[in-house]
């Protein structure tokens, strides 16, 4: 991890954590994806600060409100349904 992050950074490219904030933290890295099975938005967003980029998976609309009222910077967003046509 340490190799990457300094690559990273020597590119001007940010890393970002997928699924956990606690690796980001801990790593330095420039942020966290969470999912909508991982650790809430709001929580994720309090222990980044606003200094880290936060990415929230999403699948509705709903979902991409609630994240953006929680302080996601950026979305990933999927199919909205399931099976053949979805």
């Amino acid at each position: 991890m340490a190799r990457m992050l300094k690559l990273s950074a020597r590119q001007q490219v940010g890393v970002i954590i997928n699924d956990r904030v606690d690796v980001a933290l801990a790593a330095g890295a420039a942020g966290a994806h969470v999912g909508q099975d991982d650790l809430p938005a709001a929580a994720a967003r309090r222990l980044l600060g606003a200094d880290r980029l936060l990415g929230v998976s999403v699948r509705t609309v709903e979902q991409a409100l609630r994240a953006q009222a929680d302080g996601a910077d950026y979305l990933g967003a999927g199919a909205g349904g399931h099976g053949a046509g979805a």
